[in-house]
C-alpha cells in the first residue's frame, strides 16, 4: 500500500476519541468555548451508555483505571475478592463503566508453590463463578437482591505474564521435588530467562481455546479482541512471553478474533525507564494515553464508526455495540493487521 507524503502522515492517524472525552470531563475545568463544547458532544454522544470489559491483569487493572478513574473522573470499587478478582469504575456523567477481571493465569488448580498464597480461587472457571460473574451486577459486588447483568459492549482480552510465572515456577517446584537431597533442593532457581517447552505451549493453547470459547458462549453479540501482551522492562526475561504472544495471536486467529496490537506498539519502549512504575506496570501519561485512544477506536468501531487513513467514513450510532456493526471492517483489519 503507497505510503502518503510525509507531510500529510499525521493526517491519516486514527482520530483521539479518549481525549475528546477527557476534554468534555467536567472535574477537568476544561476552558471551551459554546461553539467546542457542542461540537465536542456531538462527536462523542456515541460514547454514552457504554461498558467496556477488560480480561487480563494488573496491566490491565491499572491500565483502567488510568482511563476510567483518573481521565474520566470515575468513581473505582474494587469486589470484595480484592486487587486480585475485578474491578469496578464508573463516570456518572458519561454513564460510562469499566469493569476489569484478573486472570491469575489459564492453571487449573492451586499448586503448593503458587505465588499469591493469599488467593483462594486460582482457575479459570472458580474465578469466573466467584468474581467474574458477579462483577457484571451494576453497583454492587455483593447485593443479595438479584439483578441484570450487564452486557458489555466490548470485551478485550489476555493472559501472558502470569501464565509465564507459571510456567518457570512450576519447573522449579517440580525440580525441588526431584531433588534427592537438601542441598540440591536449595540449589533449584526459576529460570525466567529460559524457552518454554512444547508442553507448555500446547497446555496455555488449549487453555486459551477454552477461555476465548467461554467468551464467546456467554457474549455471542459483543465484539472481542485479543490484546497483545505487553513485556517486562528486564528485557532478558521476555523470551517466554513472546513465545506465549505468538501462541495466544494463533489461538485468537483461530477463534476469528482480531488482534488489538498494544502490546507490541510499546514493546521497543521497554527501555525508557521513565515511562513504568514497576517491571511490568505503566505510569499514567504517554502509554497509558495511547492506550485509552486505542481502545476508544476499537469501541467506536463496535459502535458502527469507520474511520480510513483518519477520515470519518461511517460515524458511529447511540445504542449498543453489537458484533455486526463491528464486523463492518473485520477482514480488512484480520488482513492488513496480521496476527
Amino acid at each position: 500500500m503507497p505510503q502518503p507524503p510525509r507531510n500529510e502522515f499525521y493526517k491519516t492517524a486514527p482520530h483521539n476519541w479518549y481525549n475528546d472525552a477527557v476534554r468534555l470531563n467536567p472535574l477537568n475545568g476544561a476552558k471551551l468555548t459554546p461553539a467546542e463544547r457542542a461540537t465536542l458532544e456531538a462527536r462523542t454522544q456515541w460514547m454514552h451508555n457504554k461498558t467496556i470489559l477488560l480480561v487480563g491483569d494488573s496491566t490491565d487493572r491499572f491500565l483502567s483505571m488510568y482511563l476510567c478513574q483518573l481521565g474520566l473522573g470515575g468513581n473505582l470499587s474494587m469486589a470484595p475478592g480484592g486487587r486480585h478478582s475485578s474491578s469496578y469504575c464508573h463516570v456518572d456523567w458519561l454513564n460510562f463503566t469499566a469493569i476489569s477481571w484478573h486472570v491469575a493465569s489459564l492453571y487449573e488448580t492451586k499448586p503448593s508453590w503458587w505465588m499469591a498464597k493469599e488467593m483462594e480461587f486460582v482457575s479459570w472457571e472458580d474465578r469466573w463463578n466467584k468474581f467474574f460473574m458477579p462483577s457484571l451486577v451494576m453497583g454492587d459486588f455483593s447485593s443479595p437482591v438479584p439483578q441484570p447483568r450487564v452486557r458489555p459492549d466490548l470485551i478485550v482480552m489476555q493472559s501472558g505474564l502470569w501464565d509465564h510465572n507459571v510456567f518457570v515456577l512450576g519447573k522449579a517446584g517440580q525440580e525441588r521435588l526431584e531433588a534427592k537431597t537438601e542441598k540440591e533442593k536449595t540449589a533449584v532457581r526459576p529460570d525466567f530467562t529460559r524457552l518454554l517447552n512444547y508442553r507448555e505451549l500446547r497446555y496455555y493453547l488449549m487453555r486459551m481455546d477454552k477461555v476465548l470459547g467461554d467468551l464467546q458462549k456467554e457474549f455471542p453479540d459483543t465484539p472481542l479482541l485479543c490484546r497483545s501482551l505487553t513485556q517486562r522492562t528486564n528485557g532478558d526475561q521476555n523470551a517466554g512471553v513472546h513465545q506465549l504472544d505468538v501462541a495466544f495471536a494463533y489461538a485468537c486467529r483461530r477463534r476469528d478474533v482480531e488482534m488489538m496490537p498494544f502490546g507490541r506498539i510499546v514493546r521497543g519502549l521497554i527501555g525508557i525507564v521513565d515511562l513504568f512504575g514497576d517491571v511490568v506496570h505503566f505510569h499514567e501519561g504517554p502509554i497509558s494515553s495511547l492506550y485509552s485512544n486505542i481502545l476508544f477506536w476499537y469501541l467506536n468501531r463496535a459502535s458502527g464508526g469507520v474511520e480510513h487513513r483518519g477520515k470519518l467514513v461511517v460515524k458511529a450510532t447511540d445504542g449498543p455495540a453489537t458484533t455486526t456493526k463491528f464486523s463492518r471492517c473485520h477482514n480488512y483489519c484480520m488482513l492488513n493487521y496480521p496476527s
